[in-house]
């Protein structure tokens, strides 16, 4: 489905839901405001009991009744009346509002807060985290069998791999889930729902429903490299490939090859990749290429393909032309404002190439090169970043309600415009922020292909046979930056 497809479907998906949240926002103020009023009314209570007795009780006293008779029947009679009359209606009509406060507080109670343990990871997490705080106090309530619970979400950053291991080690084991964790979670959003279906599997449970996940954002895997490298393939006129740039860096003349070469390139282009154990890109990479390579669906690659020489001939090939691994952004980035000396191509999440222009435009120190995202024509895997409820016992129906409503906050114009400016697309139909535009190297027509996920049982044999291929001989770099000493990283090699 195209990018313009998937966003007019999450925009219909979503609009019959949009004002909920305000409407609770609406309903909690108003709660509250009710609240308050009743309190006060049961403090003066007291007061709005006695005083009737207190108006009549001169009336009673028979000696001063007399005296007041004596000394003016018709005035201060009729005074007494009247105030006496008007103190017992106001105190009637307080107890009647008063007793209504209560039955509605009866029959609408407000419970103890309901928590929403949200494992969630990756860069979204500098917009999630603080948008959460908000929505805790925001006091939003949900209403399940006619009881009324205010919501309270616990973020815990949990990377995918932790998520995983937690929940086979739970379901298969019993193990208890780590302290540090926050127990067992309500919610998980891992960067791609290709660790949904990889738990699924180890666990020999669907206990999550792929079909009724909605990403909270989206971001494609793509290559970044320099402009004038793009164009030197040919960018952005001719598509470029996974396999244009394996045979570029298998190709002994190297940059020769390119007319518009420069000096300052170097002879061979320099491919980065991220870490083989843990890291989602790396992962999702190595499925691109097995997929590419089987040449049928996604669905239908099984762990014989892997085991094909025909098929793993692609993965092998991008595996010996890559020069350095990383383990942390932070480290090709540092190397991306080096200049081409160090690093060349390199796959990456989408939003790192706003984000690098943002980081460069905030620190006042543009590195002088611009670079570009290449939209592999073979075909990519968008990273999702679910909202995942699981289906396990722990997971109430309260608890459930109370997941949705979290949701549908984060899913919210306001959230969503400032995960935008962090580089990453809507997980809903909203208007594109001006950061992502083709002047900054993006595309928002592509991808033009995108590939499914592959079966648990494929993933995980991919998984093992990138781990028996270590061992890669790579040149030792390190990054001495004076000008940034508080981003000088580190490229390691494996």
């Amino acid at each position: 489905m195209s990018a313009a497809g998937h966003d007019l479907q999450v925009f219909l998906v979503s609009a019959g839901r949009s004002s909920r949240t305000a409407l609770n926002a609406t309903l909690t103020c108003t709660g509250r405001i009710l609240k308050s009023g009743m309190s006060i009314l049961v403090t003066a209570m007291p007061i709005l009991v006695l005083s009737p007795f207190l108006a009549l009780r001169p009336m009673l006293d028979q000696t001063y009744s007399r005296e007041v008779a004596a000394r003016s029947r018709v005035l201060f009679a009729a005074f007494w009346a009247r105030r006496a009359v008007g103190v017992v209606g106001f105190g009637l009509v307080s107890v009647i509002i008063l007793a209504a406060f209560t039955v509605g507080h009866m029959v609408w109670p407000s419970q103890p807060p309901v928590e929403v343990i949200f494992w969630t990871w990756g860069e979204k997490n500098n917009v999630l985290l603080p948008a959460l705080k908000r929505f805790n106090e925001l006091g939003l309530t949900v209403t399940v069998d006619g009881r009324r619970y205010r919501v309270q979400a616990r973020p815990v950053s949990v990377d995918p791999t932790k998520m995983h291991d937690a929940l086979v080690a739970k379901f298969n084991d019993g193990t208890d889930f780590p302290q540090w964790m926050l127990g067992a979670p309500t919610v998980i959003s891992p960067v791609n729902s290709g660790w949904l279906v990889q738990i699924n599997g180890d666990i020999k449970q669907d206990i999550f429903q792929l079909d009724q996940f909605r990403p909270i954002v989206r971001t494609p895997i793509v290559i970044l490299t320099y402009r004038g490298m793009a164009e030197c393939l040919g960018w952005p006129e001719h598509p470029i490939g996974w396999i244009d740039i394996i045979t570029l860096a298998e190709n002994p003349e190297g940059w020769r090859v390119c007319p518009t070469a420069r000096p300052e390139w170097g002879e061979k282009p320099l491919v980065a990749f991220a870490g083989p154990e843990g890291s989602s890109i790396s992962g999702s990479v190595r499925q691109i290429l097995h997929i590419i390579a089987a040449g049928k669906a996604a669905e239908e690659l099984t762990s014989a393909d892997v085991d094909d020489p025909g098929v793993r001939t692609l993965a092998d090939r991008f595996q010996a032309i890559v020069d350095r691994y990383y383990s942390e952004a932070r480290e090709f980035q540092t190397a991306i404002c080096n200049g081409p000396r160090l690093v060349q191509f390199v796959p990456v999440e989408e939003y790192t190439i706003p984000r690098l222009y943002q980081d460069w435009a905030n620190a006042g120190d543009a590195p002088g090169y611009e670079v570009v995202a290449i939209y592999p024509k073979e075909g990519t895997l968008w990273h999702d970043n679910p909202f995942a409820i699981p289906n396990v016992p722990w997971v109430n129906d309260v608890q459930r309600e109370a997941a949705h409503l979290v949701e549908e906050y984060l899913r919210s114009e306001e959230v969503q415009a400032r995960l935008m400016k962090s580089g990453f697309r809507p997980g809903i139909f909203v208007k594109q922020s001006d950061l992502l535009t083709p002047p900054k190297g993006l595309d928002f027509k592509q991808p033009a292909v995108i590939l499914d996920r592959i079966p648990a049982e494929t993933a995980r044999a991919i998984q093992q046979t990138w781990k028996g291929d270590a061992g890669i001989s790579n040149t030792a770099l390190e990054l001495t930056i004076p000008s940034r000493p508080s981003t000088a990283g580190q490229i390691r090699n494996r």
